[in-house]
């Protein structure tokens, strides 16, 4: 059935999902852009690229969306559930150009063949994580799990996490 159907896409792959999403009229079960590509995406309508109703549930992991140098990531939360690993910037142990962008794809393989759940806490903003307001759940706030198993939690909104250097 079509809500068993879960498109990942990387880059444009992810904004592929989006598309074939809005095409079968948001019925899809789960759509996970990782990374989804922002230029030429970023100022457009949901209907040409992935957005929450594309599927029963969206959810995307930004690796490259703060960096000064280039951006590729869309960046903008327009999921059920949007992480932003280390903010969404440079992430620890890249050292090549289009590595941050392409460490999604790692973070979400990771989070199916380990034990690492990436615990993901709410946060509001930017300005937030970096005032560290965004390191606690409790009873007003529900935590999310970045990656594979991330539509098991209650979770929806933006997340912020620290990952490390070293696998996974």
């Amino acid at each position: 059935a079509i809500e068993q159907v879960h498109c990942i896409g990387h880059s444009l792959g992810g904004q592929v999902c989006g598309y074939m999403g809005w095409h079968t009229g948001g019925t899809l079960g789960r759509l996970t852009g990782l990374d989804p590509a922002g230029p030429m995406f970023d100022k457009e309508e949901p209907e040409i690229r992935i957005d929450k109703t594309d599927a029963l549930f969206v959810d995307n992991i930004y690796t490259n969306v703060n960096d000064t140098m280039i951006t590729l990531g869309l960046g903008k939360p327009v999921g059920h559930a949007d992480f932003y690993p280390n903010g969404g910037g440079r992430q620890p142990g890249c050292l090549y150009p289009g590595c941050d962008h392409d460490i999604g794809v790692d973070y979400y393989h990771a989070s199916i063949d380990t034990d690492c759940l990436f615990l993901s806490y709410p946060c509001n903003s930017h300005e937030d994580i970096s005032d560290g307001l965004c390191t606690e759940c409790d009873e007003d706030t529900t935590c999310q799990h970045q990656g594979y198993y991330s539509n098991t939690m209650p979770g929806n909104g933006t997340f912020y996490l620290a990952t490390l250097e070293d696998y996974p």
